[in-house]
């Protein structure tokens, strides 16, 4: 699975990157992770689209749908969080994170 992230740069400085990593949390355990060699840089004020490849254990999509299933009640909304790296030039790196909830398909609506 490849996760293309939108990466924005409120900065007066570029962000200069040369390896990224990812971890995808799903109802507050680790769902996916991966790592790109990709490198580039954010502009100042600026952003760009980084693509990470992610993989995803099938045992863990297994737990999660008998998790899901075995609660009793209909679950309609996911909670997820992702954090990860931007691995700078030398030794620095610039840490991320997002988090949110998604509306599964045929959830009713709010």
């Amino acid at each position: 699975m490849l996760v293309k992230l939108r990466v924005q740069n409120p900065n007066d400085t570029p962000i200069e990157y040369n390896g990224v990593y990812l971890k995808l949390e799903v109802l507050g355990k680790t769902f996916a992770t991966g790592v790109s060699n990709e490198h580039g840089n954010i502009p100042r004020f600026g952003e760009s689209i980084v693509s990470v490849p992610v993989t995803v254990s099938m045992l863990r999509m297994g737990l999660y749908a008998l998790s899901m299933l075995s609660s009793g009640t209909p679950v309609d909304k996911v909670k997820y969080k992702m954090t990860g790296d931007l691995n700078g030039p030398v030794f620095g790196s610039t840490k991320f994170q997002a988090e949110g909830e998604l509306t599964l398909p045929g959830a009713p609506p709010p």
